[in-house]
């Protein structure tokens, strides 16, 4: 399938990573004159203040009380002590409260202080958030300006650990605070999109762009990471990115043309966590609390040190942490802040680096093990400032070396590298989260030559908490001309909590020989995916047993709109769910629960498969009260409830005397 650049010459996406210890962003536009997409790195623009460890391309991304109760974000945090990561005050301020969340967060049992204390409140976070994303916001426009292009996208990324508690509602509730800040910021200049930093980091391995900073990436992708890997049906891949406060992961199978990404779909189990909290930054503020607690009080009885020196500290442990091997155990690091000197042992420095990744590293070790056993070969990309640390560095190697021999015996061939030693490697999140927008296929491409289905979930039993699907799923609807088909579920009212349906799409419908009467669609299992052909995936669609009537139930997918050919105009499609009565099929029975979702199918920015978008649309099913069929267009009585004929009733009752309604209808158009 042929790639479109989604945007025109001129015009250019911004990939933007709000981290916990800095913001990065990136511009990705075409060429026109090379027909080439280039991605450039934003620097902070000239003559706004930031934390002097921070690169030209970083944006220190965190705030701090200063004498004066003020919360204030930038370079005078580097004098205040106890400074908190933007990112834990947007976690917050989005309603994620949570003991279990925010106070593994790096600066979140601070911030909970000062929240009791009222030292912050809303208003003073909402303040520095806006402060720091119109320094972004401005940034980008200077660079876009230099070089001639209108920022049109703007994609933003977010952690894969908010999406373990989704059914909580936190990951909806940040983004959703997020996005309300960055439209307070740009305004209705652009449009937003959002991707995980997983899917970002590997589109940034994997799609085929220029660097204006002549980065190594593509020499390391061929010689470290690909080595030796067969990619003609298509290239298993794990993408590790740890940052200052979380860990992400994201399993996938890419597929190649042309040597460029054309598809890539997640062969992540369903359910599974793919993302952990702890990072760097974590690091930091258990160091604090050892200098706090062993070092603080001595020089301060000794009028040594003050609280605000142990700022100095911290920005000195910043600086040496990265170049710090604390697996040497006769190492010291040695800290100066002001008039004060701390020596930390490497015993101290490794059991901080172990606790603050622990969750992370137990849950790569467990997707190494599972990849294993799939039995395909696969490659394993690491990424992340974390990394830079040799202890931490050396800790993964083992881990990594140890999967290898593992993998050998299940004949296996397992590559991996780290980004830590290519340029700019901080901002391949950003860099990804751009280039990922600019090649996109149409969502009617995408959806020819294949058919979307219902799949049939149940559980959990009262010894068993997991859920499991059937293995094929009843077809909907198929675009080799087919019209769409009816699926017909009698569901038990004991069964009602136990069972839901999620929406999927067979890319392979029409190239699969089949019988003309055949209705399903095989669900592929992960360990089938992987190393083989584009396989049956989830369209990001569930109807959920609280939305199923009991009995008779009937589904239907009505309504595509195949004449879509433009990028941001999504394929409609139309879900309905109703009961039926159980001796006449044709006749709809009226229910509470009857409805239908208002589906737009777009095409996912990093996958390049068809995805729905969020919050779709659910409205009532009405159904004519003389001859039951469903309607759209009705009259409806404004004094007698719940009558409603369709048009061709309505002329039949209204020539008819004897038939007619006691009162006026209004016509009431679907």
């Amino acid at each position: 399938m042929s790639h479109t650049y989604i945007l025109k010459p001129g015009e250019a996406a911004l990939g933007c990573d709000f981290g916990s210890s800095s913001s990065k962003q990136a511009l990705a536009f075409i060429e026109d004159d090379v027909d080439r997409v280039m991605m450039m790195r934003v620097p902070v623009a000239v003559g706004i203040t930031k934390p002097d460890w921070n690169s030209d391309y970083e944006l220190g991304a965190f705030a701090a009380l200063n004498d004066d109760d003020e919360l204030v974000i930038g370079k005078e945090c580097l004098t205040v002590n106890a400074t908190i990561p933007l990112k834990t005050l947007l976690t917050y301020r989005s309603g994620i409260t949570s003991e279990r969340v925010v106070n593994r967060l790096p600066g979140g049992t601070t911030l909970r202080r000062a929240i009791r204390s009222q030292q912050i409140n809303d208003e003073k976070i909402d303040n520095a958030l806006v402060q720091h994303f119109d320094i972004l916001h401005k940034s980008a426009h200077k660079q876009a300006s230099e070089f001639g292009v209108e920022i049109k996208v703007v994609v933003l990324t977010y952690p894969n650990y908010l999406c373990a508690y989704e059914k909580n509602g936190d990951f909806d509730r940040y983004m959703e605070k997020y996005l309300s800040f960055m439209r307070f910021v740009w305004g209705d200049e652009v449009k937003f999109k959002a991707v995980s930093e997983g899917q970002a980091a590997a589109a940034y391995i994997c799609e085929e762009f220029y660097d204006s900073l002549g980065s190594r990436r593509g020499e390391f992708r061929q010689r470290d990471l690909f080595r030796d890997l067969d990619r003609e049906n298509g290239l298993n891949l794990l993408i590790v990115d740890a940052g200052a406060s979380t860990l992400n992961l994201q399993a996938l199978s890419a597929y190649f043309s042309d040597g460029q990404l054309s598809k890539a779909m997640s062969n992540v189990p369903f359910d599974a966590k793919t993302g952990a909290q702890g990072g760097s930054d974590v690091c930091n503020h258990a160091v604090e609390s050892i200098m706090e607690r062993e070092h603080l009080a001595l020089f301060a009885n000794r009028n040594l040190i003050s609280r605000s020196q142990l700022a100095a500290l911290m920005a000195d442990f910043e600086r040496k942490k990265k170049s710090f091997d604390y697996t040497l155990n006769n190492e010291v690091l040695e800290l100066e802040g002001g008039k004060a000197t701390v020596l930390l042992r490497a015993e101290q420095v490794r059991k901080v680096f172990k606790n603050a990744f622990a969750e992370g590293m137990k849950l790569l070790g467990n997707e190494l093990t599972r990849m294993i056993r799939l039995g395909h070969d696969f490659a394993v990309l690491f990424c992340g400032g974390s990394y830079q640390n040799p202890g931490l560095h050396r800790e993964v190697e083992g881990l990594m070396e140890r999967t290898r021999t593992a993998g050998r015996r299940k004949g296996v061939k397992i590559q991996y590298t780290f980004l830590r030693d290519e340029r700019h490697a901080s901002s391949a999140v950003s860099a990804g989260a751009a280039v990922g927008m600019m090649r996109v296929p149409f969502p009617i491409d995408v959806l020819k030559g294949s058919a979307i289905g219902l799949h049939e979930i149940r559980g959990p039993s009262c010894d068993d908490n997991s859920w499991g699907g059937a293995p094929t799923a009843s077809v909907l609807y198929s675009s080799s001309g087919q019209p769409p088909q009816n699926l017909d579920v009698h569901i038990q009212p004991y069964e009602q909590r136990s069972l839901k349906f999620h929406l999927v799409c067979d890319p392979n419908w029409d190239s699969v020989a089949r019988t003309r009467s055949s209705r399903h669609i095989d669900i592929g299992r992960t360990e089938e995916v992987l190393g083989g052909p584009l396989a049956t995936y989830d369209l990001g669609f569930t109807v959920l047993p609280e939305q199923i009537p009991c009995g008779t139930v009937r589904f239907r997918l009505e309504a595509l709109d195949e004449n879509t050919h433009e990028w941001d105009r999504p394929i409609s499609i139309n879900l309905h769910c109703f009961k039926v009565s159980d001796t006449s099929p044709r006749i709809p029975v009226r229910d509470k629960k009857n409805t239908q979702w208002l589906l737009t199918l777009k095409t996912g920015l990093q996958t390049k498969l068809l995805e729905v978008e969020n919050d779709p649309a659910q409205l009532p099913i009405y159904d004519c009260r003389i001859c039951d069929q469903i309607i759209e267009d009705y009259w409806e009585c404004d004094e007698c409830e719940d009558f409603l004929i369709c048009e061709q009733c309505y002329d039949t009752v209204e020539d008819n005397p004897l038939r007619r309604h006691l009162h006026p209808l209004v016509f009431v158009s679907g």
